[in-house]
């Protein structure tokens, strides 16, 4: 499976795990959320290339997250 083909499952995996309250989360809690979907694809795909695509994708998100906690706390030392 591509990661074309991936999509509709990414996209699945998202709704699973409860995309209906994204828009009352913080950034960092949705791309925590987005993280762990493609966390979740990963398990399910057998193509080590789209598995090594999605587990870095979901570094990716982890990461946005983490700077994404870390904004609030420089916006206020700047102030």
């Amino acid at each position: 499976m591509n990661l074309r083909e991936a999509e509709p499952k990414f996209n699945a995996a998202v709704k699973r795990s409860g995309s209906e309250g994204l828009e009352s989360m913080s950034n960092a809690e949705t791309y925590e959320h987005y993280a762990m979907a493609c966390l979740d694809l990963a398990e399910c795909i057998e193509d080590p290339a789209v598995k090594l695509k999605l587990l870095e994708r979901a570094q990716k998100w982890r990461h946005l997250a983490q700077r994404a906690e870390q904004e609030p706390i420089s916006r206020q030392s700047e102030t």
